[in-house]
């Protein structure tokens, strides 16, 4: 992963770096922002760069001093993809001034490096693609596997593989979705039904931290980290959530609702097998 990662961001950092000539003051603040109501229509897509930070508690029991190693990696990645994505927005902004077409990294590097650029670019965008699915590789199986341990999904789930200790059947089911849904053509509208999931998710997160912290033991609390202003971050991330939401459209919701419908089918399946067993 650590190789993967070095193979995205170098390209987008020296793409950067060769931008900053290019940088004026107009295109830096501009004066003809686009309007609140223009915006507020891709919340939704915007935050799906962002989200996805959760993963990392996936394997928080397999980490070397989680209260410490977790919250930094959460805080220091999250102010870095943000970093990142705000030099790439501000530098191609000043580059490509026509508007560009569907594909603006690409025309920024050909801009920047001739046709080699955009050559350049593809292959980044090809290890930015195997890094995300190798960390999602890593963190959906185990979560299905988990919930088959718990009882939630079939036992068939929970299966590992005899000689690599993974969770084979895990790793194929969603291997398979996630090819059916990559060949799908529906890539934005499964991305914005993706973010509001997690949108609900972690707003329903934030209302339940007060009953959370009021149940939790003395070793709980005493291993938890401690956010400065008390739930003055959890109010703001909520209300954040809840505005992400409201931009929703009505086929964001029958994509969410439909992986819904697949998950219950799976889990009374499942209670019905358990209570006849």
């Amino acid at each position: 992963i650590n190789v993967i990662t070095f193979f995205k961001l170098i390209p987008i950092l020296v793409l950067v770096l060769l931008a900053l000539p290019h940088l004026t003051p107009e295109g830096v603040l501009p004066s003809d922002l686009p309007s609140f109501d223009d915006m507020s229509g891709l919340v939704l897509l915007i935050l799906y760069a962002f989200v996805g930070f959760e993963g990392a508690l996936v394997t928080a029991g397999e980490t070397k001093n989680p209260k410490k190693t977790i919250p930094r990696a959460l805080i220091c990645g999250v102010l870095v993809i943000t970093a990142i994505y705000f030099s790439v927005a501000m530098t191609y902004a000043n580059v490509v001034t026509n508007g560009g077409g569907d594909t603006p990294l690409v025309d920024m590097g050909e801009i920047l490096m001739g046709p080699i650029g955009g050559v350049i670019i593809i292959i980044t965008a090809i290890f930015s693609i195997l890094g995300n699915a190798t960390s999602i590789v890593i963190a959906a199986p185990r979560m299905t596997f988990a919930m088959a341990e718990e009882g939630t999904l079939p036992k068939w789930f929970g299966k590992v593989h005899e000689e690599y200790h993974t969770p084979a059947n895990s790793i194929i089911f969603l291997g398979v979705l996630s090819f059916v849904l990559a060949i799908s053509g529906t890539f934005i509208y499964l991305a914005i039904a993706s973010t509001l999931a997690r949108m609900i998710a972690y707003a329903i997160c934030m209302l339940s931290l007060p009953n959370i912290r009021k149940k939790a033991d003395a070793e709980t609390l005493a291993n938890a980290t401690k956010l400065p202003g008390g739930y003055l971050i959890p109010g703001i991330a909520f209300v954040v959530c809840l505005f992400a939401i409201s931009q929703s459209t009505i086929q964001s919701w029958q994509y969410m609702i439909s992986f819904i419908a697949l998950g219950g089918v799976l889990y009374f399946a499942n209670k019905t097998t358990f209570k006849s067993n």
